[in-house]
């Protein structure tokens, strides 16, 4: 489900990227969707705990910038789902489901 929404928000042209754990599965079940819209699929492989981790650093660090995104309560994620088909939310929209202490 979340690969078909994928699709049908990402504009015409757009790159979809899905783990490659899964991608010998789903590449071909939804090849044809992506042809229709004009989009690529890309397989990605998943990072290591210690990139992740090193990744942490340097954002800390301000070595790079992290993408702009916005948080939402978890509440909202079908309101939030249909601002992300409509492009009316610019960089990431993360779901919180609870409050970090």
């Amino acid at each position: 489900m979340a690969l078909v929404l994928q699709q049908t928000c990402e504009t015409t042209g757009g790159v979809v990227f899905i783990s490659s754990e899964v991608a010998e599965k789903l590449l071909p079940k939804f090849s044809r969707r992506a042809e229709e819209r004009q989009q690529t699929m890309k397989p990605v492989d998943m990072g290591s705990i210690e990139q992740l981790r090193q990744l942490v650093d340097i954002v800390g660090k301000g070595e790079i910038e992290p993408p702009p995104h916005t948080v939402f309560p978890a509440e909202e994620a079908s309101e939030v789902v249909k601002k992300l088909c409509h492009s009316e939310i610019q960089g990431r929209a993360i779901l919180r489901f609870h409050a970090i202490e």
